[in-house]
């Protein structure tokens, strides 16, 4: 080129970012002659594919400007990093020196929002949005959703479903997915049934909750056998993980124990085993109780929790040699036994250097 200028030379070390040359990408930054606020965001950039987040606030310190560019990456990095409340941090700092909000700035700070409980601040977003006349639809919509679901506010998260344009399947999953972990299992399955689009394996997630949490046995096993059958998507470990948990709830045990059995051998987990286990106590299935313990054994080493649970079944069906047998069993395997602890949960302040 007879002249390279800045933008040639951010686009050039960008390309090689892109790439995954970052040592070929940093050298070209490096000796670019001119730096504009593309060269800074570039820097940004950089640093947060490489999650140097305490690098990335530097270079945002040192910038002479900062465009709404520099602010929504770093928010929305904080938020895909889990640093859910960094990220709100930052975006009330991008509000308070007046740069204009970018999708990506809200679409982040809704989902920290989301995952923090911060339902405030998040109606507070959407007046914001109301106000300059931004519709609730897309991304942004499926935001708010996602939002007020999770914080329990159904009904303005239908609200805002329901005035959307166009509703994609994370736009259903987020409202089904908030129906279901919030009890309202038949008003989940009525909009399941209501999709104008082909649903994923993450709604049938939220569709087998319902029928969890709303002890609708037969309906879950029709799903589950849709999901196979006419949608042609594997369960996952989730999936069964849901199965087990219906079927373990309402006394079906044997039902639970059989499906764990026939289940493809990537899925299998000691935690459906247990389930298992601890429901078949409960529902005075001891014989069961006992082979899915020695599933378990098959998996992993005793566990003093887990002998617990077996043993105390044995007591409460009287089966005083099944527990003296056990005892020699785990004399003799040496279960492990767990020191106790207690846990307290302290707020945490991140911080940059």
């Amino acid at each position: 080129m007879p002249v390279k200028n800045a933008v040639s030379w951010n686009a050039l070390a960008g390309a090689l970012g892109v790439a995954g040359d970052l040592q070929g990408a940093d050298a070209v930054s490096q000796a670019a002659p001119a730096r504009n606020i593309s060269w800074w965001n570039t820097e940004i950039m950089k640093n947060v594919r490489l999650q140097d987040m305490a690098e990335a606030a530097r270079i945002f310190r040192e910038m002479p400007e900062r465009d709404a560019v520099s602010w929504s990456s770093r928010i929305g990095t904080y938020a895909k990093l889990g640093m859910y409340d960094r990220a709100l941090d930052v975006f009330q700092e991008m509000q308070e020196n007046g740069i204009e909000l970018t999708e990506l700035a809200v679409v982040s700070a809704l989902g920290a929002c989301a995952e923090t409980g911060e339902l405030e601040l998040g109606r507070r977003i959407h007046n914001y949005l109301a106000s300059k006349g931004i519709a609730a639809d897309g991304y942004i919509g499926n935001a708010l959703v996602d939002m007020y679901a999770k914080c329990g506010r159904l009904e303005l998260a239908r609200k805002v479903f329901d005035s959307m344009s166009i509703r994609d399947v994370t736009c259903w999953n987020a409202m089904i997915i908030g129906l279901s972990i919030h009890g309202q299992s038949r008003d989940a399955l009525k909009l399941f049934d209501s999709m104008k689009t082909e649903p994923d394996h993450v709604t049938f997630l939220g569709v087998l909750t319902a029928c969890s949490h709303g002890g609708l046995v037969n309906e879950g096993r029709t799903y589950f056998n849709s999901m196979i059958e006419d949608y042609q998507i594997l369960p996952s470990m989730k999936h069964y993980g849901c199965m087990i948990d219906m079927l373990c709830r309402y006394g079906e045990v044997h039902e639970a124990y059989q499906m764990i059995k026939d289940m493809p051998i990537s899925n299998l987990n000691s935690v459906l085993w247990k389930m298992v286990m601890a429901a078949c106590t409960v529902h005075g299935h001891f014989d069961l109780a006992n082979k899915a313990f020695h599933e378990l054994h098959q998996l992993m080493p005793m566990d003093d929790g887990d002998v617990i649970t077996v043993s105390n079944g044995y007591a409460q069906a009287e089966l005083w040699d099944d527990v003296e047998h056990l005892r020699t069993k785990v004399i003799q395997c040496s279960a492990s036994k767990h020191a106790a602890h207690s846990q307290v949960h302290a707020a945490t302040n991140y911080m940059e250097q």
